[in-house]
């Protein structure tokens, strides 16, 4: 019978084990970090060609991207991250900073990321209980006017100029309008009060009972029965499925439209401010917003370390051009 000696096998795997245990060869370790959005797909092809020029300069980091429809990616976040589990980084709106912070599914980030290059407006969008709830990474999500060229020459500048051009469009046997927007959301709404000097909120108490409040709603109900320049009941899908259809000459809509209807309609598409009132001088105001990068409760040590990294590379100048 041969013996057979075992030494140089121990030997090889006494070598292979020092490599692995230093980081040496394929078995290196590597983090992977979960990102999961809710971003459009123009915006995720993007997204995806940004993290592989992170991964590449970061070669011991590996990103994994998932997406999910806006109200998905929050109530999976947090029913996920009660149960052990959940995106390592979520990617999006300030909002979603009041719940995740109340129900303690992320943690604060002002102790572990710099945010002394930030803005305060964006910054303290996501501040509560005096944290930081997450990483600013843009700053819009908006309400702006678009128009059809085809029926609307230029952009009115006062909402005298729009009620005066709806009514040359308006034909409600024809179902066409002069505007359309979502009547039924509040976000929508708001606009209305900035153009008669007042917001919902006064530091954070709710300023409803206010002249300001009772002139925009005298002129949104103006728009509907007195003008007649607008739908009768239109929620967000009946406004923009008549602004596509071009039943509709002037839309209200968001920032994040802008790529459906640009790829609609091209050179003959305007995009504009919203209009301000000529009687009180002010200008119709939108709310603002923004996407955040919210940190798990869970994250910590080199995951944690990555995270930050991403964060970082994210919010510098050459990817926030991207």
């Amino acid at each position: 019978m041969t013996r057979i000696s075992l030494r140089p096998m121990a030997f090889m795997l006494f070598c292979c084990t020092a490599l692995v245990a230093a980081g040496y060869g394929q078995l290196a370790s590597s983090e992977t970090l979960t990102l999961w959005e809710h971003e459009h797909t123009d915006v995720q092809e993007k997204l995806d060609g940004v993290l592989k020029a992170f991964e590449k300069a970061n070669p011991g980091i590996k990103v994994k991207r998932s997406h999910y429809k806006t109200e998905d990616l929050r109530t999976q976040f947090q029913t996920a991250v009660m149960g052990g589990g959940g995106g390592d980084v979520v990617l999006g709106p300030n909002d979603f900073g009041g719940p995740f912070s109340v129900m303690g599914v992320i943690q604060p980030v002002d102790k572990i990321v710099d945010l002394a290059k930030f803005s305060d407006d964006v910054v303290n969008a996501v501040r509560g209980g005096g944290k930081v709830w997450g990483v600013p990474v843009s700053k819009g999500n908006h309400l702006m006017l678009f128009a059809n060229k085809d029926l609307v020459k230029q952009a009115p500048k006062t909402l005298e100029e729009l009620i005066k051009t709806g009514k040359t469009i308006t034909d409600a046997k024809k179902q066409n309008y002069g505007l359309a927007y979502n009547l039924n959301e509040p976000f929508f709404f708001v606009p209305f009060m900035g153009a008669f000097g007042g917001r919902p909120l006064v530091d954070t108490k709710p300023n409803l009972d206010s002249p300001a409040m009772i002139g925009a709603l005298d002129f949104v109900k103006d728009l509907k029965f007195k003008e007649k320049i607008v739908p009768s009941d239109c929620d967000y899908s009946c406004a923009e499925t008549l602004f596509m259809e071009g039943k509709v000459g002037m839309l209200i809509n968001g920032d994040w439209a802008l790529a459906k209807y640009r790829e609609k309609y091209g050179d003959k598409l305007i995009v504009a401010p919203l209009p301000k009132h000529q009687k009180t001088g002010k200008a119709m105001e939108p709310m603002i917003s923004g996407k955040y990068l919210f940190f798990n409760r869970t994250l910590k040590g080199k995951k944690l370390e990555a995270a930050k990294k991403l964060a970082a590379y994210l919010t510098a100048p050459e990817q926030q051009v991207q």
